[in-house]
């Protein structure tokens, strides 16, 4: 059968997501909270989670016999090799990915969820629709080619990766490695002290290192 172009555009998950997790140290156990409570939810609303599981099926169908449903994003670098849209089967799991990937925005958007507990499932959902991406299978067309380029090395440092990451990650990719910060040369030792608090944010005050300083740094004159 002749696949048969996309209707809509379907946006991938949001990128700023690893960045975020990365910045506010997310840890594994509130991700996994979060995720219990919306199978909570689902299970008190058969209803509402039956229409959306028969809506899923239905373009799961449609993908299977050809139908290409979701544009992929034009910025998403995961997708971008050519054998995502002209491989038969790369492309027939793209689309179920993305049509996954839909439905269960669909899902959490309608739901009588409170705002602050949508915000959450779709945090939560957006790291583990990133993770269960076909792209980070060794299916990955990029994947296999490196496996071959490198002699299968590529895949023994991911496994070990892999293997850290259960150990010492809680289960998380590692966004940063540690030994990319070394005291006083990448991160800074200036002695400082917490001269305000509250339930956002705390102000550090830095103690100075010179005799004088600006009052103003912004003014502080260029020497070239």
């Amino acid at each position: 059968m002749r696949d048969k172009p996309a209707r809509e555009f379907s946006p991938t998950p949001a990128a700023f997501i690893n960045a975020q997790s990365a910045i506010t140290g997310l840890r594994g156990r509130d991700l996994f909270s979060t995720l219990r409570s919306v199978a909570a939810h689902g299970l008190r609303h058969p209803v509402h989670t039956a229409r959306h599981a028969l809506k899923l099926g239905g373009q799961l169908g449609r993908v299977l016999l050809g139908e290409t449903l979701h544009p992929t994003n034009p910025h998403d670098n995961r997708f971008a090799d050519p054998a995502w849209s002209l491989n038969p089967f790369y492309r027939r799991s793209l689309q179920a990915y993305l049509s996954w990937q839909k439905q269960v925005r669909h899902w959490i958007d309608e739901s009588n969820m409170s705002p602050d507990d949508r915000a959450r499932a779709h945090f939560a959902f957006a790291l583990l629709n990133d993770a269960l991406a076909p792209s980070n299978s060794l299916l990955n067309p990029l994947a296999i080619k490196e496996i071959f380029n490198s002699g299968g090395n590529s895949l023994v440092r991911g496994i070990s990766h892999l293997v850290d990451d259960l150990l010492h990650n809680d289960g998380l990719p590692r966004q940063v490695t540690k030994q990319a910060f070394e005291s006083g040369k990448t991160v800074a030792t200036t002695t400082g002290s917490v001269v305000f608090r509250n339930e956002l944010l705390e102000l550090i005050q830095y103690k100075s290192m010179s005799e004088k300083q600006y009052s103003n740094p912004h003014r502080v004159p260029n020497k070239d």
